[in-house]
């Protein structure tokens, strides 16, 4: 009985043009399953099956791949695509109308593709190759996850875009009210800054609904010694939401963490090559209430006080190339 439902499926579905069969008999399936991921690798000459059979593709990974860069049309009902290798064009994506996952990692401009046409793409995923060049996401209406390797300058868009929930990286330059106000439910920012820059980081509070937030780069200006010296909001307004803190190379003062402490829901806090410089670290009492897990990765902290009214809470400790510090308080609840 297995074998004969088995011989059925397999008429059926060659039928519908839903499988195909090679000459050794094994099967390749065309992705009527939305979760599908095609690697084209792996198939011998992939553009010499019916272009109405590839039509049916839900992904195809095109990465390692040294066939023809005219893929068009044949995939006409494509969701997602991953691209590694240069020689294709813009035009190879104008009938890619349904397509919502694009991911590249070679000097293809963003502003050469035809965005107008991508109506449907919720992810973009680019390379570092293609640094702090300018997108309008206007012609992006349905973009959800924004992943630039290495930073990117946005256009604010024309009204409010209420889908686009995540940003890696984000240019600092890019970092205005005029943005934050038409992204409002951003949840997750990531911000690369190429140098000392002023008060940037006041316009997030413009992003009410923010929970992740990373930050590489130096962020505080020479004119300012510690965030408290910016005169910033009262930090009881300020990222109410915020979960998860990352910060990278941006050599604050062990002091500005006592600000960080004061966020109502932190509940992860990661400090990675000389976010804080100092050789001494004393919390101020009540902060870090919330805290779960705790970071710290190559720092001259030496001196870390803290007593039973710190970090409450904490369940992870990692603590990681800190060749100076002399000891972990004993009072840490973990």
């Amino acid at each position: 009985m297995h074998d004969v439902l088995r011989e059925l499926a397999l008429r059926e579905a060659q039928k519908e043009n839903l499988l195909c069969l090679k000459n050794d008999d094994s099967i390749i399936s065309v992705g009527f399953r939305r979760s599908q991921l095609i690697n084209s690798s792996r198939i011998s000459h992939p553009w010499s099956i019916q272009s109405k059979i590839f039509s049916t593709f839900s992904f195809l990974d095109l990465s390692n791949n040294g066939n023809s860069k005219q893929f068009n049309c044949h995939l006409k009902f494509l969701r997602g695509l991953i691209l590694d290798a240069q020689g294709y064009r813009a035009y190879s994506f104008i009938s890619l109308v349904h397509l919502r996952w694009l991911m590249y990692d070679f000097a293809l401009k963003l502003n050469s593709l035809p965005l107008f046409m991508l109506w449907n793409l919720q992810k973009l995923d680019v390379g570092d190759r293609s640094l702090y060049e300018t997108l309008n996401i206007s012609g992006l209406p349905q973009l959800k996850n924004l992943n630039v390797g290495g930073g990117i300058t946005l256009v604010p868009p024309r009204s409010v875009h209420h889908n686009l929930e995540s940003i890696r990286y984000l240019n600092y330059m890019s970092c205005t009210e005029e943005l934050f106000m038409r992204i409002p439910n951003l949840r997750t920012l990531g911000v690369h800054l190429k140098r000392k820059a002023f008060n940037w980081f006041q316009n997030l509070a413009y992003l009410y609904k923010l929970e992740d937030l990373q930050v590489h780069g130096e962020l505080l200006h020479p004119k300012f010694s510690t965030i408290h010296s910016t005169g910033t909001l009262s930090i009881e307004n300020f990222l109410p939401n915020l979960k998860k803190l990352k910060l990278f190379e941006t050599e604050l003062n062990w002091k500005d963490m006592n600000v960080v402490g004061m966020l109502p829901k932190l509940e992860v806090l990661i400090l990675e090559d000389n976010a804080a410089v100092g050789k001494k670290w004393k919390p101020k009492d009540g902060g870090f209430h919330g805290l779960k897990l705790l970071i710290i990765g190559t720092c001259d902290l030496q001196i870390w006080k803290a007593t039973g009214d710190h970090f409450h809470v904490l369940e992870c400790l990692v603590l990681k190339r800190l060749e100076g510090l002399k000891k972990i308080p004993r009072t840490l609840h973990i």
